[in-house]
């Protein structure tokens, strides 16, 4: 079950969009979510995993669906929000294609997140939605990989997510990113909340 709530209680933003990562049976009730939350416009793209058995069970089960969906204080898409349009800072197109993630283990050699997502996967996601300098808020952030992906092509981050072993794990890792940066980020930038 996905519930969307209005995200924008305090930021006050004037637009933003809100892409949700989902399993194919759950496309439409997220999109009705989505627009029961007032978005403006809800679109549809999905994501292949490559690294998938040629058979046709296996590959239909590589092939995972995003809902996004453009919200707007005035329920209009603006010129300056980034869509499927031409105004996109980056070609969007419907089927993003990634490898299949090495899981992050913890010390016991335990998988911390069987849904790690890709960095790669998140970069060309982010870079599709966003310009330089924006928010990303990725509500449920696992072991970090769409905040690593945001701070790696120059977004703003905030990871969130109700497991403290995985947020300990993100924290960590952003540490370990902000170290390779050569100074370009440093944990001054990166703030964390208990």
């Amino acid at each position: 079950m996905v519930t969307v709530k209005n995200m924008n209680v305090c930021a006050r933003l004037q637009n933003y969009t809100t892409v949700v990562l989902c399993e194919v049976d759950s496309i439409q009730n997220v999109k009705d979510s989505l627009k029961g939350a007032g978005y403006c416009e809800i679109d549809i793209a999905f994501y292949y995993i490559e690294d998938a058995k040629s058979d046709s069970r296996t590959l239909t089960q590589a092939v995972y669906p995003m809902v996004i969906g453009y919200w707007s204080s005035d329920n209009r898409l603006r010129r300056n929000m980034v869509t499927a349009a031409s105004s996109s800072p980056k070609q969007r197109h419907n089927l993003w294609t990634c490898k299949k993630p090495t899981l992050d283990r913890d010390g016991d050699g335990v998988v911390i997140n069987a849904e790690q997502k890709v960095v790669e996967l998140m970069e060309s996601i982010i870079t599709t939605f966003s310009f330089e300098r924006e928010w990303v808020l990725d509500a449920c952030c696992g072991t970090g990989s769409a905040v690593i992906a945001a701070l790696s092509v120059k977004r703003n981050a905030v990871g969130i997510d109700l497991d403290k072993r995985q947020t300990d794990h993100t924290e960590m890792k952003v540490e370990g990113y902000c170290l390779e940066c050569d100074g370009d980020i440093t944990m001054e930038d990166v703030e964390s909340c208990e």
